[in-house]
């Protein structure tokens, strides 16, 4: 059985989700739910909790569910630029046979032609170590990340940290395209990539 808290932020990002009213992507979450034991689990409690009407809510749910719904609106923005979007990507493994070695997963993937981007989506700026190490990690494995925060001022914030970082030799090379949510969502038609460069 699955945790309270993991049942609480299912249903909250459920809950996101369905009210996004995209039938098409509503369906398919619901599907890859029931493919392992905790979504199976999830999907139990959340036909439960639907069928009495009670969903769960907390602190941590609403923040994951606004934290899905983001990663929704970014990928429809991607879309509109062009765009193919994975919303459920694969891990990005250091070494293919290895099923359970060093791996980064993003949030989604974009691709536009022959050219793929891992995606990261961040609610707010990510000052803890292991940011930098995950972020890092995608670097080395890809060689490129696209990130987008949620507004300009935590977009201007993140990139002064991340240039910070990149000063240090441990850093890898690759490139790192940065944008804000609020301005693709202010300006669907205007808002460009910022390069870390």
């Amino acid at each position: 059985m699955t945790s309270e808290p993991y049942q609480q932020a299912l249903a909250a990002s459920l809950d996101q989700l369905h009210a996004h009213q995209d039938p098409d992507i509503a369906a398919q979450t619901q599907a890859l739910l029931k493919l392992s034991r905790n979504g199976g689990a999830g999907s139990t409690y959340l036909a439960r909790l639907e069928g009495s009407g009670a969903l769960a809510q907390g602190p941590g749910a609403a923040a994951a569910g606004a934290g899905g719904i983001a990663i929704l609106e970014v990928a429809d923005a991607l879309r509109a630029r062009g765009y193919e979007v994975d919303l459920s990507p694969k891990p990005i493994f250091q070494d293919p046979g290895q099923r359970w070695g060093r791996r980064a997963r993003p949030d989604l993937v974009a691709r536009k032609g022959d050219r793929w981007w891992p995606v990261e989506v961040q609610r707010k700026v990510a000052e803890h170590p292991r940011y930098r190490e995950k972020w890092a990690k995608t670097l080395r494995l890809s060689g490129r990340l696209m990130l987008v925060l949620f507004s300009e001022e935590k977009l201007a914030q993140q990139r002064r940290l991340l240039l910070a970082w990149s000063q240090h030799r441990d850093w890898p090379t690759g490139q790192v395209l940065l944008a804000s949510l609020e301005r693709m969502t202010d300006d669907p038609a205007g808002w460009t990539f910022q390069s870390l460069d």
